[in-house]
């Protein structure tokens, strides 16, 4: 997800922050409340492209990994060489600092791929980043990232199994100006899923809690925790084709819910959405679902609309997949309480000879806030306009080569921009400058993947 930056100096700093965390927060923590995915189980590519929702995509027809009995491990290697356009997410008239990065990422996985009585997967990776500069501040925002994941199923293949799942993330997100004090945060979600699937598995329930847990290490006012239910099933009626109902209640509560003065309101958010999802020809697939969602904030504005996507995927043939959706759904934010986004998006995926890998997104964003005016909490602060608009693109395209089984070749290149008017001025201070919204963000990046 995209959004803007903002700059304000001194304690009012606090409140222009509002804007940037409202994405950070919510948007870049994992999916929540389900049982996340160990995409690295299977490869080490990098940064990979946004995944558009449970869209259909091509699966790797590649084994790979170290046989131990009924276990696989997955040892990988990721050596990256970056360049950042716009480190500090700063408009054109604000000289945006570049710098080249270098990301060295080790990992390792292990599960049994064909459980009986019990599947595990468990994988962990570290992410350490170096900014290749002189300038100290960037040095000073060198450190290291991390993740890692367990899921237990017992009796999966039972009427009745359970799953016991834990996601870990520490993720390094850099400040929206230029200090060496930094927005990573460290986020875990540990929970458990009853799974009822009776007579041949057509149908399963799932009965899932997890508690949630956000952690910044700088920015103290943005720790917060949750609970979430949710109550899903899924129907597979054709082969390749389901139909599915989730509801999901969260109950959100912030550590600090009023320090500083800003506005941190707890909520219980809920979503329910009913659709399908696969192959409805050998060559088409489709995802549609529609439903209802409310943040039933304890103060001020709740999102309360529609939530829906769309998606047509193509595949003329197993290694080519072409795609375009829409999606609409809300994020809980700082800024206002939450926003809503309507996104439209493309994606393609090409795999030749088994060897490349040829991955390609692009989207168009757009986000909407409740009227909100931060003066009314630190007089002195005004905005361009309470009620905040914010247009965004983003791209992607990275092509993986692979060289022999155990080590491949990736390039890439990644775009952002956000287009907006938006913007937020210390009027009490006397000085002229202002945080601008907009922002304009290239990344080219190349990197070694060895993984066996």
């Amino acid at each position: 997800m995209i959004e803007a930056g903002m700059r304000i100096d001194g304690q009012r700093r606090r409140v222009a922050t509002m804007a940037t965390i409202a994405a950070l927060l919510f948007v870049a923590a994992p999916a929540l409340g389900q049982q996340p995915p160990v995409g690295y189980v299977q490869s080490n590519q990098g940064l990979q492209p946004q995944n558009d929702g449970a869209g259909v995509r091509l699966r790797p027809q590649r084994e790979r990994g170290i046989k131990l009995g009924n276990f696989r491990l997955w040892p990988s290697l990721l050596i990256e060489a970056r360049w950042d356009s716009n480190v500090f997410q700063q408009a054109p008239e604000e000289t945006p600092t570049n710098a080249p990065i270098m990301r060295i990422v080790p990992g390792l996985a292990l599960s049994n791929p064909e459980p009986d009585k019990f599947g595990l997967t468990f994988g962990v990776e570290t992410d350490v980043r170096l900014f290749l500069s002189g300038d100290e501040t960037l040095k000073s925002m060198q450190n290291f990232g991390a993740k890692a994941d367990l899921k237990l199923d017992i009796m999966p293949k039972a009427p009745v199994s359970f799953t016991i799942y834990d996601a870990f993330r520490r993720s390094l997100v850099n400040p929206n100006f230029s200090t060496s004090n930094s927005y990573n945060q460290n986020f875990n979600n540990v929970g458990a899923t009853l799974n009822i699937h009776p007579g041949a598995g057509a149908l399963n329930i799932g009965l899932t809690y997890g508690f949630v847990f956000n952690k910044f290490d700088d920015f103290t006012e943005g720790n917060y925790l949750y609970h979430d239910a949710k109550l899903s099933a899924t129907w597979r009626f054709y082969p390749k084709t389901v139909a599915f109902f989730e509801a999901d209640a969260q109950f959100r509560q912030w550590d600090e819910a009023s320090r500083s003065g800003l506005p941190n309101v707890n909520s219980k958010p809920l979503r329910i959405v009913l659709g399908l999802n696969g192959y409805f020809t050998k060559k088409i697939a489709a995802l549609a679902k529609i439903g209802y969602g409310n943040s039933f904030h304890e103060d001020g504005p709740s999102y309360n609309n529609v939530l829906a996507q769309a998606e047509i995927v193509y595949k003329p043939i197993p290694t080519i997949l072409l795609a375009t959706g829409y999606a609409r759904d809300f994020s809980e934010s700082f800024y206002g309480n939450f926003y809503s986004e309507d996104r439209a998006y493309l994606r393609t995926q090409f795999d030749i000879v088994q060897r490349v890998v040829i991955d390609a997104g692009a989207a168009f964003h757009y986000l909407s806030y409740p009227e909100f005016d931060p003066g009314k909490l630190r007089p002195g602060t005004q905005v361009s306009s309470t009620t905040r608009r914010d247009k965004a693109v983003s791209g992607n395209i990275s092509v993986s080569v692979d060289i022999v089984r155990w080590i491949g070749l990736t390039v890439g290149y990644e775009v952002r921009s956000v287009f907006t008017d938006f913007f937020v001025r210390d009027v009490s201070s006397g000085k002229a400058n202002a945080d601008l919204g907009k922002y304009t963000k290239h990344q080219v990046y190349g990197s070694v993947n060895v993984r066996y």
